[in-house]
């Protein structure tokens, strides 16, 4: 396996170990226009996320920091926090808003679907093609030379 393939599945496998601490809520009411809080209804830690107005789309929102969560919307207001939330308070225009545990969306600068398959497929790795090509290289050589010797031999038997 060439460097770059390691490198593919090293960094397969730190998107998974980031995604399973991952907790990701979402409430998708039409007539939810703006997030102006996010909170742990459990703790005094204060805001998690705060805001004004619609969140920024999901696919432009940088990952959470550590401890620390980012409101995003792609087709509905997403929360996406570093760690498992268990009481987590949103509020827009002054009143909560309900959310449900949903899958993560992805973000800007990494994948955070948390169905990222480690199992070996690797139809996305940009140097399959280049796998394909030398594979059916070396499967030609090794007919040509296969055949190459059958020639030569018949061809030694009738000089003789």
């Amino acid at each position: 396996m060439g460097k770059l393939g390691h490198h593919f599945r090293h960094q397969q496998a730190e998107i998974k170990k980031t995604n399973m601490s991952f907790s990701c809520l979402r409430s998708c009411n039409p007539n939810i226009h703006s997030v102006d809080h996010l909170y742990d209804g459990s703790t005094e830690n204060g805001s998690l996320y705060s805001g004004s107005g619609t969140p920024p789309f999901c696919n432009s929102t940088t990952p959470p920091p550590f401890s620390g969560c980012v409101v995003c919307f792609e087709q509905c207001i997403h929360a996406v926090c570093d760690y498992v939330q268990k009481n987590l308070v949103m509020e827009g225009s002054g009143k909560p808003i309900a959310l449900i545990k949903g899958e993560c969306p992805t973000l800007l600068g990494k994948a955070t679907n948390e169905n990222v398959d480690l199992s070996g497929n690797h139809a996305g790795d940009p140097l399959l093609p280049f796998y394909i090509i030398f594979s059916m290289l070396g499967v030609i050589a090794i007919i040509a030379a296969v055949w190459g010797r059958k020639y030569y031999l018949k061809k030694k038997e009738v000089t003789r």
